[in-house]
């Protein structure tokens, strides 16, 4: 799955309070910057959307700058692992 297939997969996730999109936003921003932290060609990421989205949930803290910042590190973290610069 490609980095641009997962921000479809998670489209598909916008039931739940629009958490989907909501992560489909910090992948496109990511994406956007001069220099994105991961590479959206590279790597075999085998990525669940919905774990994800969960995943990314169940770390954030309870205030929304917080839960921003910590979603954001979370899918950040992941899809640099998911997707590494070569």
């Amino acid at each position: 799955m490609t980095v641009y297939q997962l921000l479809g997969a998670l489209g598909d996730t916008a039931e739940r309070g629009d958490v989907g999109n909501y992560l489909r936003g910090i992948i496109r921003k990511e994406l956007a910057s001069e220099t994105p932290a991961f590479c959206p060609q590279d790597g075999q990421g085998r990525v669940d959307a919905t774990a994800l989205r969960d995943f990314a949930l169940a770390k954030a803290p309870a205030t929304a700058d917080q839960k921003d910042m910590a979603a954001r590190a979370v899918i950040i973290g992941y899809l640099e692992r998911e997707y590494p610069c070569r």
